[in-house]
């Protein structure tokens, strides 16, 4: 179901500049990262004074190994053992963060009135983003799909992480594995921070920041111009640490032979890509989990339905509208610094 988001400005969805807010600082020694992981580009930029420690194998195997235990289209995953569990009398022992994150989206998604899941599966393989090949299915299908869509029939075994799902749903995590790719790699930060100072990293479209960015105490990120084919930025967030997810309408897509085009971002309730006056959605949130599922979430909903969401996980959000008009909640308008010609800050 997913879906967009952000990248780092030297790739292709979200830019991080590290622009001075301060002077007189120790040099520090940058190594840059890049890979393909998750169907998205990785980049990263690690930041210390041991430039032989600052190693790239070690978060270029955070990420893939995020990417063998969340992928669907993986064989040995979690999640492709749990889908082929479904509806059978055997349970699939998880990784307590590996359930821990499932639990979490179904409580996010719980939130969308039916339109978000994260058994989702069974319309995103049958309008063909799951593996490229679009089509626009039959009003046939996108009923019988609909039917084995939704959370509510999901079992958690808390004492045992186990998880059960209905027969015929297909677990999906595209709309929030970008985040907890993030996550993870936050944690591996954390683990070598003797000797690393600071980091950035995107995955697709979400981005997490750690430490300290090369000069400063802020880091700068650029939120993508959803109406610019060359993945150039409209305005740029000043962040603490951080976790930034961007989900919109222009990335992963296609036009029928009717001459409609349609977007990832489904609607569960209606089998169709969601209808709205939006064109992206960016939430700073306070894991990657969350920004990830939450800027999916924001751009089901619309932006005055989210505004309570977003309250309760202490979240903040910037809506762009198609007509460019930009709204940014009261905790990072401060923080928006919009750089683009035409946005307007409403």
């Amino acid at each position: 179901m997913k879906s967009a988001k952000l990248f780092i400005f030297l790739t292709a969805c979200i830019a991080f500049l590290c622009l001075p807010f301060t002077s007189c600082v120790k040099s520090v020694k940058t190594v840059n990262v890049s890979d393909f992981a998750m169907g998205s580009v990785v980049t990263a930029k690690l930041y210390g004074y041991n430039e032989k420690k600052l190693d790239k194998a070690g978060i270029k195997n955070v990420i893939h190994t995020a990417d063998n235990n969340l992928s669907k289209n993986i064989e040995d995953s979690y999640v492709s053992k749990l889908n082929s569990s479904a509806g059978k009398s055997e349970d699939i022992e998880l990784d307590s963060n590996i359930y821990s994150y499932i639990k979490q989206s179904v409580d996010i998604y719980s939130l969308s009135g039916g339109r978000a899941a994260v058994t989702s599966g069974a319309l995103t393989e049958l309008w063909g983003f799951d593996n490229g090949n679009f089509n626009l299915p039959s009003d046939e299908k996108i009923e019988y799909a609909k039917s084995l869509c939704g959370d509510g029939g999901i079992i958690f075994n808390d004492t045992e992480k186990t998880i059960s799902l209905p027969v015929g749903h297909i677990l999906n995590l595209g709309s929030v594995g970008k985040g907890i790719a993030c996550d993870e790699a936050v944690r591996y930060f954390e683990s070598v921070s003797n000797y690393l100072t600071g980091a950035v990293i995107s995955v697709g479209g979400s981005i997490a920041t750690f430490g300290l960015p090369p000069q400063g105490t802020r880091w700068s990120v650029g939120i993508k111009n959803p109406f610019d084919s060359k993945g150039n930025y409209f305005a740029v967030l000043s962040l603490d640490n951080t976790f930034v997810s961007t989900s919109g309408d222009y990335e992963k897509k296609f036009t029928a032979d009717n001459g409609e085009t349609y977007y990832h971002i489904l609607d569960l309730t209606k089998g169709y890509p969601v209808k709205s006056n939006l064109a992206s959605v960016t939430v700073i949130a306070k894991t990657g989990l969350q920004s990830d599922a939450l800027s999916t979430l924001c751009f089901i909903l619309g932006k005055e339905d989210s505004l309570p969401v977003l309250q309760d996980y202490d979240a903040e959000a910037v809506f762009v509208y198609k007509d460019k008009a930009v709204y940014a909640t009261d905790g990072i308008k401060n923080h928006l610094d919009i750089t683009a010609e035409g946005f307007t800050l409403i």
